[in-house]
């Protein structure tokens, strides 16, 4: 317990607007017992202490019902309402319905707000942000020590000031909310921290908050949630909710002047190249590969696809005594000639201009890409972190200011862009593999390099790994919708073409449309061995097949609309996705997935580790409180059902992914994943032959409120020697 009535004085000081204690005002009063309270005083010492700083001719009080306020010698809180002894007539009235100058309330506001088509907040979408409101005021209101501060602090705790901060910062949120004027004064210190965080694309209607757990080296919060004392994200993974009510309020305290963090300046599309490198919302792309420069042979295989004057694929011919090793990369170089060839005929195959219309087919004209598309890269970066938020009106905080450190980093990629990369060649590869790192380990840019990670796996091979232009080889962007799920296309000056799929710890960076399977592209990009009477195309045909299996485990969607499902409605969906398992079990088998597999899976899906929930579990977990945000039907028969797809899901990604590795013989891509640790890029590449892309299943890649997966038949890399095949050690033999 605090004594000292200089400290208790100091800090009531602090917390009042004007800096002034007041035993004549009310509201000054509630926050001087505030003080008491986190100073450790008990009810009846607090209670001495006001009687001890008041005098009879100062208070005047109320207890309730009717007459005229009087005054009383002893205050006790419990009883009494604190007004002026020249109250007027509304501080009397206040006095009558229980207190002196009460803390307005958000009722206002609530009821002003809409959703996007323009509806009133219903009363549990209006409950919803009440309760949220009540969590971050709680959170600022809460001791230093409160359980409630420790997540991610590893032991540390909030300083004394940081503390006051909080407070005062609780103050001036709880008068916006209520639709009150605010100075700016405390506007600017409540931004400081206090952030609501900018939705992702992905997810447009999320409502965050952020709070600051530290000055940063301006004296200003540190919203940073990687480095030093992390900011604190309240509310769950998903902050409050997915939903319309919370984007609702999001947009209204961004558009009265709530600062806003920006985690979601450089993610999801905004930085693909296909957005780098664009001009009046339209992709640049190199001069289109006429028909003409496909040449076929009397068999009507593609013979040679001429990309440019200096560059030209060739078909590798069988020769006698082939090795095979000789066989798959004959099959290999093949099996991408003719796909080239016959998106040439048709117009689709399209790549990306990074630079000035040149392709990459001599030394200088790499040096060229090379410069001029770090060049496109900080551009992009910089016009991002720059540009206002949309739907926010302009002001001291939109657009957001730039981080300082991502500024530096986007000045270094830039500077590079005006080196000369053959100079000094080991040592500017040096200079962009750090600046990659950086890129890679700040929390805002971090989110850009899953897609810049292209453009460097395409530098890399152009730079000859830090050898120089002269000894790199061509390396092409296919526009978006050009190749399958190949990142960047390779073309060695022999002639050999190598697809290349760009990862991020072996998590492939291509995102599908939520259609065909992730999985279905890499069996079309594969080949495959004989599997008893099978030929290799037709194991390819039922593989691919079976990676489609996920299509029909959705096939009864109006059930779920129903509230409660009917008995019928339960049975129809039961008997689907009974019969949907065992198809993709006898599918699975019949691709030689051997039956001690199946029962591994069947139990792992289902299994509780340290009594935590089972992977099924967590994953209808999520759902259910996905479908309770959206005001979709939920209960116990519901949340069977979706337990049921969930098994059906967690079956078709076990089996698809294990018949594709167990009868996998050469793919006709490689696949560079990178990592950053300890500083460093960390490079781990396979070549489809030699070493495979094995993928291994993902399961919880986030769902719909129907239980559909977000990146259907995502699976994560791991490359390993084709002798010593990795999947063969994430289950037991």
């Amino acid at each position: 317990m605090i004594t000292d009535l200089n400290k208790i004085i100091a800090e009531w000081s602090y917390r009042t607007r004007d800096g002034k204690p007041d035993v004549n005002n009310n509201a000054k009063l509630i926050l001087l017992e505030g003080v008491l309270t986190e100073f450790g005083w008990s009810r009846e010492a607090k209670a001495e202490l006001l009687n001890s700083l008041l005098k009879e001719d100062d208070i005047v009080t109320k207890i309730g019902g009717s007459g005229s306020p009087y005054t009383v010698k002893s205050y006790n809180k419990e009883k009494h309402n604190l007004i002026t002894k020249d109250a007027s007539e509304d501080e009397i009235e206040k006095a009558k319905k229980g207190g002196g100058e009460t803390k307005p309330t958000s009722e206002k506001v609530i009821d002003d707000l809409t959703t996007d088509d323009g509806k009133a907040l219903n009363d549990r979408q209006k409950a919803s942000i009440k309760d949220n409101q009540k969590v971050t005021l709680d959170y600022l209101r809460s001791p230093i020590d409160d359980e409630g501060r420790e997540k991610g602090m590893k032991g540390k705790k909030i300083s004394e000031e940081t503390h006051k901060a909080h407070l005062r910062a609780a103050e001036t949120l709880e008068d916006i909310w209520a639709g009150k004027e605010v100075s700016d004064e405390d506007k600017e210190h409540l931004s400081n921290w206090v952030a609501v965080v900018e939705p992702s694309q992905g997810k447009p209607n999320m409502w965050r908050i952020y709070i600051a757990r530290e000055p940063g080296k301006d004296g200003k919060g540190n919203f940073n949630r990687l480095r030093g004392m992390p900011a604190d994200k309240l509310g769950g993974k998903n902050g409050f909710g997915d939903n319309q009510q919370g984007k609702a309020m999001q947009s209204w305290m961004q558009a009265n002047g709530i600062r806003t963090v920006r985690t979601s300046t450089y993610a999801g599309k905004l930085t693909t190249p296909n957005q780098i490198f664009s001009k009046g919302g339209k992709v640049k792309k190199i001069k289109q590969i006429p028909k003409e420069n496909v040449s076929r042979n009397n068999d009507g295989k593609v013979k040679s696809v001429k990309l440019s004057e200096g560059l030209t694929l060739t078909r590798v011919p069988k020769k006698d005594n082939e090795t095979d090793r000789e066989r798959k990369k004959r099959k290999q170089n093949n099996a991408q000639i003719d796909e080239y060839g016959s998106l040439i005929e048709k117009g689709e195959l399209e790549f990306i201009d990074m630079d000035s219309g040149v392709n990459p087919d001599s030394a200088e004209n790499r040096k060229q890409i090379i410069q001029e598309g770090l060049l496109g890269v900080s551009k992009k970066l910089e016009l991002l972190g720059r540009r206002p938020i949309a739907g926010v009106p302009e002001g001291p905080n939109n657009p957001p200011p730039v981080d300082a450190a991502a500024d530096d980093i986007i000045n270094r990629i830039k500077d590079l862009s005006e080196k000369d990369p053959n100079e000094n060649p080991k040592e500017w590869k040096e200079e962009l593999d750090k600046a990659m790192v950086d890129l890679a380990e700040h929390e805002q840019l971090g989110k850009s390099f899953a897609n810049i990670a292209e453009l460097y796996s395409a530098i890399k091979t152009m730079h000859g790994d830090g050898e120089g232009t002269e000894a790199g080889a061509a390396a092409f962007l296919p526009e978006s919708t050009t190749l399958e799920t190949v990142d960047v296309l390779v073309v060695n000056q022999s002639g050999e073409g190598k697809n290349k799929i760009v990862t991020i710890d072996g998590l492939s960076v291509k995102k599908g449309d939520g259609g065909a399977s992730q999985l279905t592209a890499k069996v079309r990009k594969s080949g495959f061995k004989k599997l008893g009477n099978l030929t290799s195309e037709e194991v390819k045909e039922k593989t691919i097949a079976l990676s489609k299996k996920h299509e029909g485990i959705y096939d009864n969607d109006d059930v779920f609309n129903e509230s409660p499902p009917s008995k019928e409605s339960i049975q129809k969906e039961t008997e689907h996705q009974e019969k949907t398992q065992n198809e993709i079990k006898e599918s699975a088998k019949e691709l030689g997935v051997d039956s001690e597999y199946i029962d591994y899976i069947e139990k792992k899906m289902n299994d509780r580790k340290s009594g935590k929930p089972s992977q099924i579990e967590s994953a209808v977990a999520g759902i259910m409180k996905i479908r309770k945000e959206q005001g979709l039907p939920v209960g116990p028969e519901i949340e069977a059902m979706m337990t049921k797809r969930m098994q059906s899901y967690y079956l078709y990604q076990a089996m698809s992914h294990r018949a594709y590795n167990r009868n996998l013989e050469v793919q006709y891509f490689g696949n560079d994943s990178f990592s950053i640790k300890k500083g460093k890029i960390n490079i781990s590449e396979s070549d489809g032959v030699d070493k495979i892309a094995w993928p291994r299943f993902e399961f919880n890649l986030g769902f719909s409120a129907t239980g559909r997966s977000a990146n259907a038949g995502g699976g994560r890399f791991q490359n390993s020697e084709f002798d010593e095949p990795a999947f063969k050690k994430w289950a037991p033999a």
